[in-house]
C-alpha cells in the first residue's frame, strides 16, 4: 500500500476510511506484541499506559517523527522548565504538537537537579505531541490514551517490573534471522574444532593410525630379530588395492602424532 503524498497546498489527499483503519489495526497489533515483551509496566486502575519510548515505537510504525522545538525555564518560586515539541510525517509536514512542563512543586521532581527537570519537560512534550496524533491507535491496542509521564503524580499509579515467570523470552537469533547453510557451517566449524580437541594427547603413546610390533628378543644373539611390521595404507576412494600406489598411513581427523609415529613416518625407527 503506497504512502499518501502531499498535495501542492500542503494537505494530504483523503484516504479511504477502510484503508486508514486497516493501517491503524496493523500498527496496533505490532505495538501490542512489543509491549508484551516489555518488563516495565505503568498501570492505573488496571489500565496500562504507554511511556515515551512506547509512543516512539508507535510513531515509527506509522511513519511519524517528533522533535523538540524549544525549551525554556519557568521563573518564580517553583523552578522548572517548559518545552514544546512537534510531530512530522515522512514528508516533513507537521501533523501535531504538544507543550509540557516539569516543575519543582512535583513530589517526584522536587529534589531532582535542574537538568533532569529540563529533560523531563522535553520528554513530556514529545510524548504529548505523539499522543495528540496517535492516541486513537493506542486505544485500539488496548492502552490508555495519556502518556505515562503525565500521570506520575496521580494517586494509585503503579510502576512495576514483571516477575521472571511472566516475562516473554525473546526469540533466539536463529528464529529471527535466516542464516545460509554455508554461513552456518562456517560459524559452527570453530566450535566443532574446539570440541573435537579437548585435551592434548600423550606424545609418549603411539597413535592408533600406525601399528607397531615390537621385535621379539631372540635367545641366540646371532639370529636376526624380526623386522617391524607396518599396517598397509588404505587405498584411495575409487582406486583398487592392486593399482593403488603405496602411500603414508591415512591420518584421521583430528590426528596428533606421537613420538613413535614420527620416528616411524620419517624412517627413524631403531632397527
Amino acid at each position: 500500500m503506497e504512502r499518501n503524498t502531499v498535495q501542492e497546498n500542503g494537505t494530504h489527499p483523503a484516504a479511504k476510511p477502510a484503508e486508514v483503519m486497516a493501517r491503524a489495526r496493523e500498527a496496533a497489533g505490532l505495538l501490542a506484541e512489543v509491549m508484551e515483551r516489555k518488563t516495565r509496566r505503568v498501570t492505573l486502575g488496571g489500565q496500562r499506559y504507554l511511556e515515551f519510548e512506547d509512543w516512539q515505537v508507535l510513531a515509527g510504525l506509522t511513519g511519524i517523527s517528533v522533535q523538540v522545538e524549544w525549551t525554556r525555564s519557568v521563573p518564580g518560586e517553583v523552578v522548572g522548565f517548559e518545552a514544546r515539541a512537534v510531530a512530522r510525517d515522512a514528508n516533513g509536514v507537521e501533523v501535531s504538537s504538544g507543550e509540557a512542563c516539569c516543575l519543582g512543586d512535583e513530589s517526584h521532581w522536587r529534589d531532582q537537579p535542574l537538568f533532569m527537570r529540563r529533560s523531563m519537560a522535553q520528554t513530556r512534550a514529545c510524548a504529548k505531541a505523539l499522543r495528540n496524533h496517535l492516541a486513537w491507535v493506542a486505544v485500539l491496542a488496548g492502552f490508555g490514551p495519556t502518556p505515562a509521564e503525565e500521570i506520575q503524580e496521580v494517586p494509585g499509579v503503579q510502576v512495576e517490573i514483571a516477575p521472571e515467570e511472566d516475562r516473554q523470552t525473546p526469540a533466539p537469533i536463529a528464529a529471527r534471522a535466516t542464516v545460509s547453510p554455508v554461513a552456518a557451517q562456517e560459524l559452527a566449524s570453530p566450535v566443532a574444532a574446539r570440541e573435537s580437541v579437548k585435551a592434548e594427547p600423550d606424545l609418549d603413546k603411539p597413535s592408533a593410525s600406525v601399528v607397531e610390533e615390537r621385535p621379539a628378543k631372540s635367545e641366540n644373539p646371532a639370529e636376526p630379530t624380526a623386522p617391524i611390521a607396518e599396517a598397509p595404507a588404505a587405498p584411495a576412494v575409487g582406486v583398487s588395492a592392486a593399482t593403488a600406489e603405496p602411500s603414508a598411513p591415512p591420518l584421521p581427523s583430528p590426528w596428533l602424532p606421537g613420538r613413535a609415529d614420527l620416528r616411524q613416518l620419517y624412517g627413524l625407527a631403531k632397527r
